[in-house]
């Protein structure tokens, strides 16, 4: 088993180092190459400078010669003598300008003097009519026209300007420059070549003019280098390989290209192939050396190393269990906090329902005695006043008796409030600590709410509060009970009218009520509860639903409205969450699971569990 895994890492590390030489070798070569085309593109435009130089040495010679009044004449009234004494200017513009040949053609294309007139007389006898050289001048173009090499001439390129009298045509001047003229203006040592249509005209090597570009260089490949530019591979007759970069020149169509062998880039490439892998095979000794170290140390420190695990490991348990422990204990401590609140609140409920009782029924007994006694006081006053003759007497006794009957009966009525609100409180802390049935039954939402609302016109009114109720087409029913839906309602519309009682606004506040069917995707009811109010800051969203928390003034509220509507619906394993609607005000939505057998099961009710979670939209 061991002597296969030590012949897999070699065979992995020889991989690698394989790879890793191959791409030294890549990055080198790719790098040299990249230089060399610097340095080639440099050269090029050096070549193109001293190309366009050495030709601009003879643009100014056919426009001097244009301009020569011995040439008008020649072509104006033609002699012998003319003929001679022009022949001899272009014969001395000739020898001093250093070009090949000097000639002036009349209107018809016809030779009229030439630099050569002493050698070649049957050059006279030669028409020029349908020269380009001739044609372009004659219609006012100035250009330059290039005469290919063949075997009977080299090759030459002509320069042509147009002679005029008085804005009359009346010849052409023409330059006639071989291009070996050009050639000790260019380069001497370096590589080079200039071609028109695939076929040399111009090289640094003269073995090279009048032959096909491909013949002398061969395509090999284009190579793509890391600055994303292809470089143009060729390879020479005799088996090198050098790297072309040509460019076309717009206005001669002539192409221009430099030549750089690329020897340099490929050893390049083999030094750094061989550095690397020495790299590599030094790298891998000192690799053998660290195992063959970390091999002894490591018998030496085995022991000591297991003992040192052994006792972190028996620390960490330790600290677990310590940590497991104490949370256990916050928990159990919790929930005895919990159950002794509940078992207090059901002990106050108890306590408190029994007066509060009793003073509701004695305040009724009251005023229903008062009531009594005025009806009778009222009798008894209009019989004395039939019969007394001092009914003035008898009537101011009267509304004193009733004025002090009127007081009395407003403060009945106000103790009559006061136990009603602390009867309200009582039946919070009742539902906090209430244990809820089990057994879930079909509930019919819409028909619970309109059970519940004629309850609140009353304080809807007070308000100034308008009503919108939004319900199904269809009859939905809920897993649930009455009650627990009932206490839902109820807490969520009264926290709703208690928010907008503390906001004073010029426009009518609006409550709306939603109860939506369920969809394929969720089948469960949606119940929304919107308001007009303030809205609900971020930071009453965080402990909103927390039992006894409140915003409201102390003595308005224990807080418990809404963390009973949260146990609730996670008791009916359903889900509440609230935001800020579009109108500004809170958005209470209640999502709750349909009715059907699989839900008709028991659910344990766990009413005291805080955690709380927001859902956001």
């Amino acid at each position: 088993m061991k002597l296969q895994r030590l012949l897999l890492i070699i065979l992995l590390a020889t991989l690698s180092s394989s790879l890793f030489t191959w791409q030294v070798g890549r990055y080198a070569y790719d790098w040299s190459m990249i230089q060399l085309k610097g340095d080639g593109e440099d050269r090029l435009l050096g070549l193109i400078s001293q190309f366009r130089a050495a030709l601009d040495e003879y643009k100014y010679l056919p426009f001097l010669i244009s301009q020569n009044r011995e040439v008008k004449e020649l072509l104006l009234s033609p002699s012998p003598d003319k003929i001679a004494e022009v022949s001899r200017y272009l014969e001395q513009a000739n020898l001093v300008a250093g070009s090949t040949a000097l000639f002036i053609l009349d209107r018809n294309g016809q030779a009229k003097a030439f630099s050569y007139w002493r050698q070649q007389r049957d050059f006279y006898l030669i028409s020029h009519a349908q020269a380009p050289y001739f044609v372009e001048a004659k219609n006012g173009l100035h250009r330059i026209y290039l005469s290919k090499p063949d075997a009977l001439a080299d090759g030459a390129f002509y320069l042509s300007a147009s002679v005029y009298d008085n804005r009359h045509f009346a010849g052409v001047a023409t330059v006639r420059i071989n291009l070996d003229v050009l050639q000790p203006d260019l380069p001497q040592n370096e590589s080079y070549m200039i071609s028109q249509h695939g076929r040399v005209l111009l090289a640094s090597d003269s073995h090279w003019v009048q032959q096909e570009v491909d013949t002398i260089l061969q395509p090999f490949r284009q190579q793509l280098l890391s600055d994303d530019v292809v470089a143009d591979i060729r390879k020479q007759q005799d088996g090198q390989k050098v790297l072309v970069q040509s460019i076309k020149l717009d206005d001669l169509q002539w192409q221009m290209s430099v030549i750089t062998n690329i020897k340099s880039a490929h050893n390049l490439e083999q030094t750094a192939r061989l550095y690397s892998l020495g790299g590599c095979i030094a790298f891998a000794l000192f690799l053998l050396w660290l195992r063959e170290r970390h091999l002894k140390n490591l018998s030496r420190l085995e022991t000591r190393a297991a003992l040192e695990q052994a006792n972190n490991q028996l620390e960490q348990k330790v600290q677990e269990r310590t940590q497991a422990l104490k949370m256990a204990q916050d928990e159990l401590a919790q929930a005895e906090k919990m159950a002794a609140l509940g078992r207090m609140s059901s002990a106050v409920v108890h306590e408190l329902n029994q007066p509060l009782t009793a003073m509701r029924t004695y305040v009724s007994i009251c005023r229903h005695l008062l009531a009594q006694q005025r009806t009778a006081q009222n009798s008894e006053s209009r019989l004395e006043q039939s019969v007394d003759k001092g009914g003035e007497q008898s009537d101011r006794l009267t509304a004193e008796q009733g004025c002090n009957d009127h007081l009395l009966d407003e403060n009945l009525v106000l103790i009559t409030q006061l136990t009603e609100r602390m009867a309200v409180l009582t039946r919070q802390l009742k539902t906090f600590a209430y244990k809820k049935p089990e057994k879930l039954s079909p509930v019919d939402p819409v028909q619970v709410l309109n059970h519940i609302l004629p309850s609140f016109q009353e304080r809807l009114a007070q308000g100034s509060i308008q009503l919108e109720c939004v319900f199904p087409d269809q009859a939905v029913s809920i897993a649930g009970d009455n009650a627990r839906l009932e206490q839902i309602f109820s807490n969520l519309i009264t926290n709703a009218c208690d928010a907008m009682a503390s906001e004073r606004s010029d426009q009518q506040h609006r409550l709306i009520l939603s109860i939506s069917a369920p969809v394929e995707t969720d089948q469960r009811v949606t119940l929304q509860v919107i308001d007009t109010g303030p809205g609900i800051t971020v930071q009453d969203s965080q402990q909103l639903f927390e039992p006894f928390y409140t915003s409201k003034a102390i003595g308005d509220g224990l807080g418990l409205g809404l963390s009973i509507v949260r146990s609730i619906v996670k008791d009916l394993q359903g889900e509440i969450r609230v935001d800020n609607s579009m109108e500004g005000g809170a958005c209470f939505t209640v999502r709750l699971p349909i009715y059907t057998q699989s839900t008709a099961i028991t659910h344990k009710c766990v009413i005291n569990n805080t955690d709380t979670t927001l859902h956001d939209k």
